[in-house]
């Protein structure tokens, strides 16, 4: 096999050679197969999301596919909690969720959350009509999910704390809350969760939160010390990013056929961390769902994931950013590379164009990579592993009019 061949990440090369040899009848992974992978001795393991009162499997599903058979089966592999957004695929991830719990008739068995920005505009400030936008786009992805109540209503991707404090959202929140709309909610983050979580412990008002948490992260004190006082103020917390953005197997580190241990492995350290109610790694075939379900029954480590895991420079050889910001400061231009990173993530491991189109709407055109085209040497620096000039020079390359 060449090296050209090797270069498709886990995501990718499985998503399209199993849906490829699924549409020709050459496989056929069904809720059956998937369930014949269970641990016969062995059952799921469940937490409580934080003091909800909900208890979910330790793994659940972060919904980016739009194909409802995929969460058919993953409901009867003992996924019970649904986390997608209201911009996923442009609205079809929410519609297959729908589809898929009607035709089952299992809404009263599910976890159903979504997300939704909070409104602010990118420059800062807010428009007039925070409310209507927002109960607009709550309006609509009920429609899509087909369904009169959410179990978990979720801020997307907060920024800053005055989002999470923001009177008219709390309020509106709150309003839905009453309503019997929103059983619960919550906010995600990708930027400055120590400060969002220090404030939302202090809030003691969402009731659960879904960060960014890997290994990469594992000498981050700071982060882990806001994730102990977030649980103990009783907030659900729900880690995603688990599997560092999918980063094993692109450039070639890692082939396909040797991904399953790197996975499993990194997914069970998120959740040997008991602060973490439920992880929601983004399931998008078949595959993703048996080889990361599988880690639900059993959280200790065998002999490869223990070897992986204490591998020679592992963390570095993610090159996951972690979102700290800090290297925006050794930008002579003040590019906002921590997005512009992601977006790298979405369009080069996750081959997810949906969320580069997603994740481009969050740059101001100030701070985008337009700025990074008269530079002739990239001066940014990463504190952490992340190779930001040849990750720059990679985003340079995409015909970035196919995502406006």
């Amino acid at each position: 096999m060449s090296r050209k061949n090797h270069r498709y990440n886990r995501r990718a090369f499985l998503s399209r050679s199993l849906s490829g040899m699924a549409s020709l009848g050459l496989v056929s992974l069904t809720p059956k197969t998937l369930s014949s992978k269970k641990p016969a001795d062995k059952k799921i393991i469940h937490r409580h999301l934080g003091k909800t009162g909900i208890k979910v499997p330790v793994v659940s599903m972060g919904v980016y596919t739009r194909n409802p058979a995929l969460i058919k089966a993953a409901f009867e592999a003992g996924v019970r909690y649904f986390s997608t957004a209201h911009y996923y695929g442009r609205g079809l991830c929410e519609k297959a969720i729908g589809d898929a719990v009607l035709e089952l008739s299992v809404r009263k068995d599910v976890i159903i959350a979504t997300k939704i920005h909070s409104g602010r505009n990118l420059d800062g400030t807010w428009p007039k009509n925070i409310k209507e936008q927002f109960l607009e786009q709550f309006s609509l992805s009920m429609e899509r999910l087909q369904a009169n109540y959410l179990d978990i209503l979720y801020l997307y991707n907060i920024r800053s704390t005055d989002e999470i404090e923001r009177p008219e959202l709390m309020q509106t929140l709150t309003e839905l809350k009453q309503q019997k709309k929103a059983r619960f909610i919550g906010f995600t983050t990708h930027t400055n969760p120590v400060e969002i979580l220090d404030k939302a412990s202090e809030l003691s008002f969402y009731d659960a939160a879904a960060v960014a948490f890997n290994y990469t992260m594992a000498e981050n004190r700071s982060l882990i010390q806001a994730f102990e006082k977030a649980a103990l103020k009783g907030m659900g917390l729900v880690a995603f990013k688990t599997q560092c953005g999918n980063a094993w197997g692109v450039d070639g580190y890692r082939k396909p056929a040797e991904q399953s241990k790197s996975h499993t492995a990194m997914l069970k350290w998120v959740l040997n961390h008991d602060f973490i109610s439920t992880a929601i790694p983004a399931m998008e075939a078949f595959e993703h769902l048996r080889q990361d379900f599988s880690v639900a029954f059993d959280l200790d480590y065998n002999n490869e994931e223990k070897q992986f895991l204490e591998g020679e420079n592992v963390r570095y050889k993610t090159s996951f950013c972690q979102q700290c910001q800090k290297c925006v400061e050794t930008c002579p231009k003040g590019v906002d590379i921590p997005t512009l990173m992601r977006i790298h993530m979405y369009a080069y491991q996750y081959r997810n164009m949906d969320l580069v189109h997603l994740a481009q709407k969050e740059l101001e055109e100030s701070k985008g990579i337009s700025q990074c085209r008269s530079c002739g040497e990239c001066k940014a620096v990463c504190f952490n592993s992340v190779p930001i000039a040849k990750n720059l020079l990679a985003l340079k390359k995409l015909n970035w009019n196919l995502y406006a």
